[in-house]
């Protein structure tokens, strides 16, 4: 399974979340309904909580799935800056020049944010992430990080 795939119930989530109803999120996304329920169900699933209540029309989040949510967003903010990031590097910068720095504030949830960089240089050999903490903007400004 490669990251997108991983990702995708996730940002599917995030989306469900900011829309208010899955079936809003697959649209915006370019699912169909039956793909959506699919990536939420595999993702409940793999937590292993039950993520929408589908009791209800339209189906809404589940405590579960609001307590995941943040790490969600970040994941998938993080997904979008990833992949916007590695489509501005080209194919003609050397191979040593092809690394992001990501700056993460310390005090937030590392554990989905680190596992999502490893998956994502696992897919893409030729990019290597570094990860520092809290440097913020004065980092970005002077090139301690790429990504703040």
């Amino acid at each position: 399974m490669s990251i997108s795939d991983r990702i995708r119930p996730w940002i599917l989530l995030t989306e469900t979340a900011a829309r208010g109803s899955l079936a809003s999120a697959a649209q915006s996304l370019g699912l169909t309904l039956p793909s959506a329920s699919k990536q939420i169900r595999t993702l409940e699933k793999e937590t292993g909580s039950v993520l929408l209540d589908r009791t209800k029309k339209p189906a809404v989040l589940t405590h579960a799935a609001l307590r995941l949510l943040p790490a969600a967003q970040q994941a998938a903010h993080a997904w979008r800056t990833l992949q916007t990031c590695v489509s501005e590097l080209g194919t003609e910068i050397p191979a040593r020049e092809r690394i992001l720095r990501i700056s993460i504030p310390a005090n937030s949830a590392h554990g989905p944010l680190l596992s999502l960089v490893e998956l994502f240089e696992a897919s893409h050999p030729g990019i290597k992430i570094d990860v520092v903490c809290d440097c913020g903007v004065a980092g970005l400004l002077n090139g301690t990080a790429d990504i703040a």
